[in-house]
């Protein structure tokens, strides 16, 4: 188990569970950022449910219709991901991903 030293205002230390850190963080980050928390999960919901409309689909050219799909699945995972990086506290991580499906998206059109 990875453990997280948190110092707090008045110095004094505690030595707790790191993913003990990261839900009082995203917990905080949700109060203080309520839109912008409820605007990327609402964006990562819809891409979720648009997921949808490939099911039971017949595939025409199967290894480029694979391959769109995996990039459909990356894309969630991605965007998922960098979500619960930047909420976690880890926003120097998450930039990367968030980053990395602005360009894709950018590169389909």
């Amino acid at each position: 188990m990875v453990r997280a030293v948190v110092t707090d205002a008045a110095g004094a230390s505690s030595s707790r569970s790191l993913w003990t850190v990261m839900r009082e963080v995203r917990a905080e980050t949700e109060d203080r950022n309520a839109r912008g928390v409820d605007l990327w999960t609402e964006g990562i919901r819809r891409l979720r449910d648009a997921l949808n409309a490939v099911q039971g689909l017949q595939l025409r050219n199967p290894e480029l219709d694979r391959v769109r799909l995996a990039l459909l699945a990356h894309a969630l995972n991605t965007q998922y991901s960098g979500f619960a990086l930047a909420t976690g506290g880890f926003a120097t991580q998450a930039l990367p991903l968030v980053r990395r499906g602005v360009e894709d998206w950018l590169a389909w059109w």
